[in-house]
């Protein structure tokens, strides 16, 4: 009943265009591995700290998709961001609290895969191009603390990708946009999980596959 329990939610409110809900993480066998609860929606989390808050099993009005176009057929790392980006402009978004949808990761999706150097790139480059088009009046005087978020999600990919130079270049023009934005705990911490989520997945599949073995 995911849908039917989503489709009276924009029926009781007619000024509301987009839906997501809270949604698990499962293996590729479709076993839980973690509940996620999604944030409740914030437009300066989206369009200047680039925090994605609707995943998997949103829903949307038609009139978006008519609006959009849907997602750009050229992006592969992040077309779903991007896509929500450009909803922001014109959209209303609200978080449904209930958990009826799944994420698959394994080592070989795209979470854990090292990223190519175009897909890496692909963070600055969405960001820039929606600061050219003309950021909204509500953000006004955020663009390089945006901007800077990008690149340290660009070097971020890189990172995972063992790409050290295009890492130390995107690090670079962050810190110059905006220095304490780099260097604060929540880059750090990107950086760092952008390194070690991939291997830590791995070790903690590892372990619960010995554990069902002996159990």
């Amino acid at each position: 009943n995911a849908v039917a329990d989503m489709v009276k939610v924009f029926e009781s409110q007619t000024q509301l265009d987009i839906i997501y809900p809270d949604y698990q993480l499962i293996d590729e066998e479709s076993r839980p591995i973690k509940a996620v609860k999604t944030r409740v929606f914030s437009l300066l989390d989206l369009a200047v700290k680039m925090y994605c808050q609707p995943g998997p099993g949103a829903l949307f009005r038609k009139e978006v998709f008519l609006k959009l176009r849907g997602w750009k057929e050229d992006l592969r790392q992040a077309p779903d961001y991007e896509f929500w980006l450009r909803a922001s402009r014109y959209f209303k978004f609200v978080r449904y609290e209930h958990n009826i949808a799944s994420f698959r990761v394994h080592e070989r999706s795209q979470s854990f895969q090292a990223p190519s150097y175009v897909k890496s790139e692909e963070p600055f480059s969405v960001m820039q191009d929606f600061i050219l088009q003309g950021f909204l009046p509500v953000l006004e005087g955020k663009q390089a603390y945006a901007l800077s978020q990008s690149h340290i999600f660009s070097a971020r990919l890189h990172l995972r990708a063992l790409r050290f130079r295009p890492v130390l270049s995107h690090l670079l023009k962050a810190f110059l946009l905006s220095p304490r934005q780099t260097l604060s705990a929540y880059s750090l911490k990107l950086l760092l999980h952008g390194l070690l989520d991939p291997l830590r997945y791995k070790l903690d599949q590892g372990l619960k596959n010995i554990l069902r073995k002996y159990k």
